[in-house]
């Protein structure tokens, strides 16, 4: 692609409150009569990690590095990406917490700033993720498991990926992807107690899914950066069209799929992992990954731009919901929209705030 494509932008702010949205509903709508209309943006997390193996796979491919020498570099162009974001939240949501505890003046023993901070380094040095951990951490920014995840399966398909270059996103990818999707069908229940499959770990919820949905992503870009592909769609304005309207009505299914109310008044969401669908978000993501349309408007353009961008930080974020969902739990006092209004609200202040310091940072 030799221009930025809006569309997946916009699909990034999409599954992004997506994920937001599912999260509060798990914490707070779980006990009570009222339907979830969030039980499946589980899929949320496999559309990101596909689109990271998508661009994953174009690294490889233009890469003459050998394989530990790239796999290095991609995790230090990954570490450096995310670094600073993550740092400032847990140091956000931090200042959330011991804030909103005096404000409401309740009688929590709020984490100490070393107690933060040691579990920053385990989460962020993927500690946690592997099982090793001192008990003493309180993990101020929860949803950091996906970079962390992320970060290890881009390091250890690296060298395997770069030695197999010519037929790893074609051959070797969709078979892991299918191997590693079994798996999670199969324990699915376990995604929502992940440490119960390997101990104190995060592998099954973390590890795995992240394999899958990048190896998805490694092979949706062997797919369209085939000649084939370009030759029979790319000056075909016709069958563009058709495709075009196709991928509308695909993305339509699966958002309305994710969306489809789904019981409560239960701990936890009894929905199974459906890697049915995530081989339709693959189809449907083949298409706008490989360029075959995007967006001209120059207005539609730059707000898509815009909230690509915010997606990536509301993301990070969310963190700050994690660090006063307690407090606001137990106020059973306190309306249901009353909550949901102080989780928007404190993301997008935070969101904004660390928009403008990672500015500021990037300008120094």
């Amino acid at each position: 692609m030799k221009e930025k494509n809006y569309v997946v932008e916009i699909l990034r702010f999409l599954f992004c409150t997506c994920i937001i949205n599912y999260h509060f509903f798990l914490h707070y709508l779980k006990f009570l009569d009222f339907p979830n209309f969030f039980a499946r943006a589980y899929l949320g997390d496999e559309f990101f990690f596909m689109i990271s193996g998508f661009f994953f796979a174009d690294m490889i491919s233009k890469s003459e590095m050998k394989p530990l020498e790239f796999t290095l570099d991609q995790l230090k162009r990954r570490i450096k990406k995310i670094a600073l974001p993550y740092f400032l939240t847990w140091y956000l949501c931090f200042v959330g917490w011991q804030i909103t505890a005096a404000i409401w003046q309740w009688d929590v023993s709020a984490p100490t700033v070393r107690d933060n901070l040691l579990g920053s380094i385990y989460e962020l040095t993927f500690l946690r993720m592997l099982g090793i951990d001192d008990g003493l951490g309180y993990y101020s920014n929860e949803v950091v498991w996906f970079f962390s995840a992320l970060l290890i399966v881009t390091f250890l398909l690296g060298p395997l990926a770069i030695k197999c270059k010519k037929y790893f996103s074609l051959v070797i990818a969709p078979i892991l992807a299918l191997l590693s999707y079994g798996v999670i069908d199969y324990h699915f229940s376990r995604l929502t107690a992940p440490f119960e499959f390997f101990g104190n770990t995060l592998i099954l919820k973390g590890l795995i899914r992240a394999l899958g949905g990048i190896c998805l992503g490694c092979f949706i870009n062997a797919i369209v950066r085939r000649h084939f592909f370009k030759e029979h769609f790319e000056n075909n304005q016709k069958a563009l069209r058709i495709i075009a309207y196709a991928d509308i009505i695909l993305w339509g299914g699966i958002f309305i799929y994710m969306l489809y109310p789904f019981k409560s008044n239960i701990a936890y969401p009894t929905v199974g992992f459906d890697y049915i669908a995530v081989f339709f978000m693959m189809i449907a993501l083949m298409p706008v990954l490989g360029g075959m349309f995007n967006i001209k408007n120059k207005i539609a353009r730059r707000v898509s731009k815009h909230l690509g961008k915010i997606s990536f930080y509301t993301f990070c974020t969310q963190g700050i919901f994690y660090s006063v969902d307690t407090l606001l739990y137990y106020r059973s006092d306190m309306y249901l929209q009353y909550k949901y209004i102080i989780m928007i609200l404190s993301i997008s202040v935070y969101t904004a705030l660390l928009i403008y310091l990672t500015r500021t940072k990037t300008k120094r």
